[in-house]
């Protein structure tokens, strides 16, 4: 899991979300490093928490506040 403690909720864009053999994974992409990520409930992208994974959304956590990531 990619550990970046630095990067603003603004940096990270969900580009799909895929069904795989351990259920629903995020594709989120930074938008500064254009870099990507597949991750499911409990992994850590950019210093956030995945909470949960939706067919339409993912739920990050990050100091106990809570942010939405939608396809756009």
């Amino acid at each position: 899991a990619f550990v970046d403690d630095g990067l603003p909720i603004k940096d990270l864009q969900l580009q799909g979300i895929v069904a795989g053999r351990r259920g629903l994974q995020a594709i989120i992409g930074t938008v500064t490093s254009e870099q990507t990520y597949y991750c499911q409930g409990g992994e850590r992208v950019g210093g956030f928490t995945v909470t949960s994974v939706e067919k339409d959304k993912v739920l990050l956590e990050k100091n106990g506040k809570i942010f939405e990531l939608r396809v756009r």
